[in-house]
C-alpha cells in the first residue's frame, strides 16, 4: 500500500459497510476472551490512532497492526490483512495492551 492515507481509507470504507470485512476464527476468539464488540472494531478502524505496517506476505498481502480506542475509550489494537485486490479487510487478531 503506497501510504497511511491510502490504508486509512480501506479502514474507514470497512468501518462504514461499504468494504467487506472478514474475522478470522482468532480474531472472534480474542473478542469473546477480551469483551470486544463488532462495535468496538468498527470505532477502532473509522478512527485509528497509530497504524503500523507488519510484513507483506509471498501472496502479496499486507499486514498492518491497528491501534486506537473502543466506544468506551478503552486501548485496542488489532492486526489486520488487505489482500493486494484490496476488496476486504481480514481481521486477523484482537488485543488489548
Amino acid at each position: 500500500m503506497d501510504d497511511v492515507r491510502e490504508l486509512r481509507k480501506v479502514l474507514a470504507e470497512a468501518a462504514n459497510g461499504s468494504r467487506a470485512i472478514r474475522y478470522q476464527r482468532h480474531a472472534q476468539e480474542r473478542m469473546l476472551q477480551r469483551d470486544v464488540t463488532t462495535d468496538d472494531l468498527l470505532y477502532l478502524l473509522d478512527h485509528p490512532s497509530c497504524i503500523e505496517p507488519q510484513e507483506v506476505e509471498l501472496s502479496g498481502e499486507e499486514k498492518f497492526r491497528v491501534e486506537g480506542c473502543d466506544t468506551d475509550g478503552r486501548r485496542l489494537a488489532v492486526v489486520v490483512v488487505v489482500p493486494p485486490d484490496r476488496n476486504e479487510l481480514r481481521i486477523i487478531t484482537v488485543v488489548t495492551p
